[in-house]
C-alpha cells in the first residue's frame, strides 16, 4: 500500500480519535491496524468501509453492539481484532464469527461465558486466543477451545479453570504459547501438557 493511500485512511478517521498503522503482519492487500481507544457502532460502520484495514483494536468497547460487530463481516482481509472491557452479547458473538478470515482474537474482560464462546468454534483459521479475564469461563469452556486445532497461542489469566480443564487441550498439538496465569491450574499439570506438546515453549502461570 503505497503511503499516500494511508495517509488518506488516517485523514478519513481522524475525527474518530483513532491511530493507523502499517503492520508488516497483516496481508499486503489489508496491512492497516486501527486502534481505537474507545469505539461506537458508528464508528464501527465507518471501519467496515475501508477492506485496506485487516486489524481492528479497540480498548474500551462497551458502547459496541451486534450491529456494528456485524459491519466488520465487510472487511474481507479482517485478521486480528481485539476488544477489551466490553460486555458481548450472544448477537455480539455470533456476528464476530462471521469474520471468518480472524487468525487472532483476544477478548479480554469481555463478560463471556463457558455458552458464550460455544459459537467461537465457528472461526476454524484462529491461530491466537485470548480470553483473560473473564473469571465466568471454567473447566466446561475448555472443550469449546479444545476444538480450536489451529491454535498455537492461548491466553486464560484470570479464567476459573483448574487440571481437569487443562487436560482437555491434550490435542492441540501445534500450541506454543499457555498463558494460565491466577488460576487453578498446577505446575504439574502443566509440566505434563508440556511433555505431550514439544513445541509449548512458552508457559506462563
Amino acid at each position: 500500500m503505497i503511503p499516500q493511500e494511508v495517509e488518506r485512511i488516517r485523514q478519513a478517521l481522524a475525527a474518530a480519535k483513532v491511530t493507523v498503522e502499517v503492520d508488516p503482519l497483516l496481508p499486503p492487500q489489508a496491512p492497516l491496524l486501527v486502534r481505537c481507544e474507545a469505539a461506537n457502532d458508528k464508528l464501527l460502520l465507518q471501519l467496515a468501509q475501508f477492506p485496506q484495514i485487516g486489524g481492528i483494536h479497540i480498548a474500551e468497547g462497551r458502547l459496541c453492539t451486534a450491529k456494528g460487530y456485524a459491519a466488520l463481516k465487510n472487511l474481507p482481509q479482517l485478521q486480528k481484532l481485539a476488544i477489551e472491557h466490553a460486555v458481548l452479547s450472544p448477537a455480539s458473538l455470533a456476528a464476530i464469527t462471521q469474520c471468518s478470515q480472524l487468525r487472532s482474537l483476544s477478548l479480554i474482560d469481555a463478560g463471556l461465558t463457558d455458552s458464550s464462546i460455544v459459537p467461537l468454534k465457528a472461526l476454524t483459521r484462529l491461530e491466537h486466543l485470548n480470553l483473560s479475564q473473564n473469571p465466568k469461563i471454567t473447566d466446561a469452556g475448555l472443550k469449546t477451545i479444545a476444538a480450536m486445532e489451529r491454535l498455537r497461542s492461548l491466553h486464560l489469566a484470570h479464567c476459573k479453570i483448574t487440571d481437569k480443564g487443562l487436560a482437555q487441550l491434550q490435542n492441540l498439538e501445534g500450541l506454543r504459547t499457555l498463558n494460565v496465569v491466577q488460576t487453578a491450574v498446577t505446575q504439574e499439570a502443566l509440566e505434563r501438557l508440556a511433555d505431550a506438546h514439544p513445541n509449548l515453549r512458552n508457559i506462563r502461570r
